[in-house]
């Protein structure tokens, strides 16, 4: 299994290099790694060596073994880089990528299925997991006192929803 670790702006420069938009917490982590692989918006995928790793905030920009002129690089844009799950930056106990999160089984403390996490909301302060269940949808705030158990292997989050979270 892959990970997108960031998406194709545009390509840039006469010498082919892409402009990224990185979506990962640990950005520095480009200068790790020696390939990637590209996925276009057409579904074809591809890996590159990368040559050279050049911050600019918030965006980074990737000289691809390959692709040496602006043309090459042109079709690479709205691409999806990937890389494998295992080369993934390690987290701290407690805390989970969104790819591991989404998807899971949601459940009240009693038992009652409450529905699947669809999607992830960064508000800042913390995550907010979007829960879709026969045409509901539940904000459920990623924190410790509402969130007590996460189960990876079992595709399963227990909560406990605060007073008036939950219209049921």
């Amino acid at each position: 299994m892959s990970i997108t670790i960031g998406t194709i702006l545009k390509s840039v420069g006469l010498q082919g290099e892409l402009k990224v938009s990185p979506l990962t917490h640990f950005p520095r982590r480009f200068n790790q790694l020696r390939d990637i692989t590209i996925q276009t918006k057409e579904g074809q995928s591809q890996t590159y060596r990368i040559e050279q790793v050049r911050y600019a905030s918030p965006f980074i920009y990737l000289k691809l073994a390959g692709l040496s002129s602006l043309e090459e690089a042109q079709p690479l844009a709205g691409g999806s880089i990937l890389i494998p799950e295992e080369d993934r930056m390690p987290l701290p106990e407690g805390s989970y990528y969104h790819f591991e999160i989404e998807g899971l089984d949601v459940y009240l403390e009693n038992g009652t299925r409450l529905g699947k996490i669809a999607s992830i909301m960064e508000t800042g302060s913390n995550d907010i997991y979007v829960v879709k269940a026969e045409g509901k949808e539940f904000l459920i705030p990623a924190l410790s006192s509402v969130v007590k158990e996460i189960n990876l292997p079992e595709r399963r989050m227990t909560i406990r929803p605060m007073q008036g979270l939950l219209e049921l």
